[in-house]
């Protein structure tokens, strides 16, 4: 897998998926699948509204936010 621009700030972790925030000026939520640990992949970004939000996850949302940004929930679909 390739480094994450802006450096990782927060990780939650779902069954399968990791959930990653970027620290720095990429200001990305990645996800990213775990189902092979010797071939970790990014299945999905999205471009959050600043870089280090904290992020929490369950098996099918996602939240991420931080004191100087409002809160966003995503639904996260995975097949």
């Amino acid at each position: 897998m390739p480094p994450i621009e802006g450096g990782v700030y927060d990780i939650a972790l779902d069954v399968s998926v990791a959930f990653i925030t970027t620290a720095a000026e990429a200001e990305q939520l990645y996800a990213v699948e775990l189902s092979d640990l010797d071939a970790l992949h990014v299945v999905g970004t999205t471009r959050l509204l600043a870089g280090g939000m904290n992020v929490a996850a369950d098996t099918q949302y996602v939240l991420v936010g931080s004191p100087a940004a409002r809160l966003s929930l995503w639904r996260f679909v995975f097949n």
